[in-house]
């Protein structure tokens, strides 16, 4: 598969805010080299509901500096800046959640600690913000994949730190109908300038380390890492004023080789009989 070429100001951030990387699937260090050579240096791991991979790359810390020669820091439990020459920071892995609400999903972006799941929208949203964490809602006009849809978007502007108006899994595998779901990011950026709110690209990339940045957001913003609250309150201002949007879709076949599993799995457990 091609991998997304990113040229940028090395001032400039490029960050991809919604990913689903499994640790069994790719190392902190492959994350590392995969996301260098393409030039993103920042990603959010937005785990689905209680699972958090990102302990596990924490463990991976501390293997950087004997096998690549790089130091790093935690920044609490939110992220993790890995540095070049002690004081240069090369890549920054974020700590992040996609949680489900009857509502549809919404993203946490740095949150501090992990937001309860299945509760409504209005307290999720109220957890997050005291949190400090950053909320952007993901596909929001997808009904397929839980997007919360105008409506509950109208009822939260104050809350939403950017919308996200490119999703790269939003493809159209048939020209007519549910299949086709491009038109829900064209809704979602329509959203977005009606209400003047920050745009937001990103891959969605589910397990497949090529699908990351496959969509991403840049931006001019310097993030400031001495502190969990100033990482969070520069990383919003970032992400409230992007420079720019890098939108490619995902490929077909990508986009199937984790959809027909993750939704076969949706449709037995669905009709599946309770042990007796």
């Amino acid at each position: 598969m091609k991998l997304p070429v990113i040229s940028k100001d090395q001032r400039e951030i490029a960050i991809d805010c919604h990913t689903h990387i499994h640790h069994e699937d790719v190392s902190l260090i492959e994350l590392i080299l995969h996301c260098k050579n393409i030039g993103l240096n920042m990603l959010t791991i937005t785990d689905f509901g209680e699972t958090n991979n990102f302990p596990l790359y924490e463990e991976d810390r501390r293997k950087l500096e004997a096998k690549m020669g790089y130091s790093s820091e935690r920044i609490k439990e939110s992220a993790i800046v890995v540095y070049q020459h002690s004081d240069i920071p090369i890549f920054t892995l974020v700590r992040g959640q996609e949680i489900r609400t009857p509502q549809g999903d919404v993203l946490a972006i740095a949150p501090d600690q992990r937001v309860p799941t299945d509760r409504s929208l209005s307290y999720t949203l109220e957890c997050m913000r005291d949190q400090g964490s950053i909320i952007i809602p993901p596909h929001p006009f997808t009904g397929i994949h839980s997007g919360i849809g105008r409506k509950n978007l109208e009822e939260n502007l104050e809350f939403w730190d950017a919308i996200e108006t490119f999703n790269a899994q939003n493809i159209c595998l048939f020209p007519i109908g549910p299949l086709n779901q491009t038109q829900s990011n064209n809704q979602a950026e329509d959203f977005a300038e009606q209400y003047d709110k920050a745009k937001n690209a990103n891959s969605d990339a589910h397990r497949q380390i090529t699908e990351i940045a496959r969509s991403h957001t840049y931006s001019a913003e310097q993030i400031d890492f001495t502190t969990l609250d100033r990482f969070q309150k520069t990383l919003r201002l970032a992400l409230r004023d992007p420079t720019d949007l890098h939108e490619e879709h995902s490929s077909k076949y990508s986009f199937l080789k984790w959809a027909v599993p993750l939704y076969a799995q949706k449709i037995r457990s669905k009709f599946k009989k309770p042990r007796t």
